[in-house]
């Protein structure tokens, strides 16, 4: 991470989005008019999609097949025209109760592979097939919880115009007219695609306490967030908290410091009988030793989830890494002693926790760790989207806050990541895959605006900070793991 104008220090980056190599980069939909033109891109940038390779057609019985793309998922399969695909991971596809849950979309939330159901055409047998698509482990929904959203609409190249919507619905409470173009689901452009149609149906059922809808109407652009009603959370689950940060550093120290101040205000949303231990680190506190003992001293339990966040200096080293470190050799770069990434994190899955989440906000750029040792001491309905993401879901999520090679800024007022993913809690978005678009979107837009003044105003710049951040390209977080289910 770097505080600008200041001077620069390596910082780690804490995540790993599961490796893939993708068939197809999603289509971007060009600009129709100035206004659409406004939009994000297709899908957040940096990010891709699975791909089958059909040309289908939804129907009440399912997706029906119309042509096949050789040498594509569903060629090696050996699906042809007429086929039907009833279901994709376990979720129905196809026209239901008037909605249309499609295809494409349900591709695209996929992850290395799918499960699709699948009725020959001739013969009407059914069969359950295994197609590698080679996209990214997005989060998919549960075929039990099915948000509605309680609107009609009609789709086109724009997305989708609400024609109707439900009195008392979740679209009606969040403010939706009629005449409104949906056009993003958390990040997830709707509508038809290079003949594709990407549904606002199939996008909903992929939310879970709530999602983010970026909406055009009359020509203004809102974003509204819908809540929909979910089962309780049943059980005693809590969240144990481990908030470490490099507060007393002379240049990132005031903006960690504001961090963890509105970190903490976001936290405050989880119920107080959801709460479990809670551990500050900060100022001398910041050291590998204590953050260790720390993470041992948790008190747990296996159905309970932990957080864990870190914001200061950090680098990888290429010459530790191995297959049981999705990071690379990440570290965290801390006086008095250097910490790995994995040294951190194996501690934390120690616990066995149901949710096990690190989110770090660092630099993710080459450098040699410090040969220091470390001593570790003896072990020790309607709901705000940090209760959702912290309470509903079962995994491990590992993210930083910049990708490999790239630096992670600050300013006095924090780190741009950091920054980015509060305002996208703080906005609604309660899945962890929309909230990861959102915080990515958001960042990218904080480095862009930053690069550009160090374009404008070069004078009050360190040089050494200002060459930095003018060969860096982009900063945008990264998933080491992404390994997620909704309960």
């Amino acid at each position: 991470m770097h505080l600008f104008p200041f001077g620069m220090r390596k910082l780690p980056v804490l995540l790993f989005l599961v490796a893939f190599v993708p068939l197809v980069s999603l289509p971007r939909l060009s600009a129709q008019s100035d206004d659409e033109g406004a939009f994000p891109s297709f899908l957040p940038e940096g990010r891709t999609t699975a791909f089958l390779g059909v040309v289908s057609q939804p129907t009440g019985e399912g997706v029906v097949v119309s042509s096949v793309v050789p040498d594509s998922a569903a060629w090696k399969l050996g699906l042809e025209a007429g086929d039907v695909i009833e279901a994709i991971d376990g979720f129905r596809v196809g026209i239901i109760n008037g909605a249309t849950f499609s295809l494409p979309s349900e591709i695209r939330r996929s992850g290395q592979q799918v499960s699709l159901r699948i009725r020959d055409g001739n013969s009407g047998q059914i069969f359950d097939r295994m197609a590698k698509v080679g996209g990214p482990a997005t989060n998919k929904g549960s075929p039990n919880l099915l948000p509605v959203l309680g609107v009609t609409s009609v789709v086109s190249l724009y997305g989708e115009t609400v024609h109707t919507v439900t009195p008392q619905s979740p679209a009606d409470r969040a403010g939706l007219q009629i005449g409104d173009l949906i056009s993003f689901v958390d990040g997830y452009r709707v509508g038809v695609i290079d003949g594709n149609v990407y549904s606002l149906a199939s996008e909903i059922r992929h939310a879970s306490g709530s999602c983010a809808l970026q909406v055009n109407r009359d020509g203004q652009r809102l974003t509204l967030y819908p809540q929909f009603k979910s089962t309780p959370i049943v059980g005693a689950r809590r969240v144990h908290l481990l908030i470490v940060g490099l507060t007393k550093d002379p240049s990132i120290g005031e903006g960690i410091t504001h961090n963890i101040a509105g970190l903490k205000e976001t936290l405050e949303g989880i119920p107080p009988e959801k709460r479990g231990s809670a551990v500050v680190l900060e100022a001398d506190d910041c050291n590998a030793a204590r953050i260790i003992e720390a993470a041992q001293n948790m008190q747990v339990g296996p159905g309970d989830t932990l957080f864990c966040y870190y914001a200061g200096h950090g680098a990888y080293d290429p010459n530790q890494q191995d297959q049981e470190d999705p990071s690379g050799g990440h570290f965290f770069q801390i006086p008095g002693g250097d910490l790995f990434r994995k040294t951190l994190m194996n501690q934390l899955l120690a616990h066995q926790a149901k949710l096990t989440v690190l989110i770090t906000d660092t630099c993710n750029v080459p450098a040699s760790p410090a040969d220091v040792s470390i001593e570790v001491g003896a072990p020790m309905m309607e709901e705000p989207p940090i209760v959702t993401l912290l309470l509903r879901y079962n995994g491990v999520v590992d993210i930083s806050g910049s990708a490999r090679d790239q630096f992670g800024w600050y300013n006095r007022k924090g780190g741009i990541f950091t920054m980015s993913l509060i305002s996208s809690i703080a906005s609604g978005s309660s899945t962890w895959s929309g909230l990861l678009d959102l915080a990515g979107a958001g960042t990218s837009k904080k480095f862009a605006e930053l690069k550009q003044a160090a374009i404008d105003q070069p004078a009050g710049w360190d040089q050494d900070t200002r060459e930095a951040i003018l060969k860096q390209e982009d900063q945008h977080p990264q998933a080491f793991r992404f390994d997620i289910t909704l309960e």
